[in-house]
């Protein structure tokens, strides 16, 4: 531009402070609105992974059924000191069914599963044991005849015991109160499922993510879990199994064993039939209730399809 001193002064063509200013503010808006649809989306492909483990499971558990003519209990209460297959529980019976079999071959049947020559075996993570949604799993501490607090491996997916409020799910000295199909000491075929298959609940998910749990203070003061400083979990190794007694998501405390998990909302199921399906926290207990039992006879309607 020409001045009348006949000299050009140079046109600066760019952004003035307040311009980018606004253009950072709406940057900042278009970010803050997508970040919600992504989140929702990843945790979308989580739950999808999440069933995807459930239906697995589900249908290794059926395959096991097959050939043993009955699902595979949870565990024994009274696990003798020689070992028993039977008394590891469903999460390491069914490993043939997942194509794991060369890790179910460290483990020497001959034992029990809380001695040490199970030590190493059952530090083995299994993808198929790990909710996509819930923190990594991790060691947990196990077994007070094994040195050390990281004894054994965690799992998110656990039997369906009971719909009875018992500590830790064990429904072994509690008359009647094994109600569910995977539960302590006994095995129980699809006949037994009286209820039908495609209204009974096989397995749910599972998770204790809560550092309150008094069970870190009362239980574990061994020398090898000093002050509670342990971590807790379920173990796909044995005695592996909830209760629906507190409902969905509660406040899972190690001895409610009760059903949580870490999807928005809810947990997922798998029932007696092999079908996967997502409960909401504010389910009906007494539905629950009826879901749980094999031959409650209880009239329900509910439609999870």
């Amino acid at each position: 531009m020409a001045t009348r001193s006949g000299q050009f002064r140079q046109v600066l063509n760019g952004f003035t402070l307040v311009e980018l200013l606004v253009v950072i503010a709406i940057i900042g808006v278009l970010i803050s609105l997508l970040l919600p649809a992504v989140q929702s989306a990843r945790e979308a492909a989580r739950m999808l992974q999440c069933e995807n483990n459930l239906r697995q499971l589900g249908l290794a558990l059926h395959l096991f059924h097959d050939t043993h003519e009955a699902f595979p209990r949870a565990g024994c209460n009274n696990m003798p000191s020689r070992g028993e297959p039977e008394c590891y529980g469903w999460s390491t019976a069914i490993l043939d069914y997942v194509e794991a079999n060369d890790e179910k071959g460290l483990i020497d049947f001959n034992y029990a599963f809380n001695t040490p020559p199970i030590a190493e075996a059952m530090k083995t993570f299994f993808p198929f044991y790990q909710c996509p949604s819930a923190p990594s799993n991790q060691l947990v501490t196990c077994c007070r005849a094994i040195a050390g607090a990281d004894d054994a491996a965690e799992t998110n997916y656990a039997g369906v015991a009971t719909h009875w409020d018992i500590v830790r799910a064990d429904t072994a000295h509690v008359p009647g109160s094994d109600t569910g199909v995977i539960h302590n000491n006994d095995s129980h075929c699809i006949s037994d499922i009286v209820d039908g298959t495609s209204q009974t609940l096989l397995l749910a998910e599972t998770d204790y993510p809560f550092d309150d749990d008094p069970f870190r203070l009362t239980y574990y003061t061994t020398p090898d879990c000093p002050r509670g400083k342990c971590n807790i979990g379920h173990l796909w190794i044995c005695c592996n199994h909830v209760t629906t007694a507190h409902g969905i998501n509660g406040h899972n405390w190690w001895a409610l064993a009760g059903v949580f998990s870490h999807h928005p909302g809810g947990a997922q199921v798998t029932y007696a039939d092999g079908h996967v399906r997502f409960f909401q926290e504010s389910m009906d207990q007494l539905v629950l209730k009826a879901l749980t039992t094999r031959e409650g006879g209880e009239a329900i309607s509910f439609n999870d399809r």
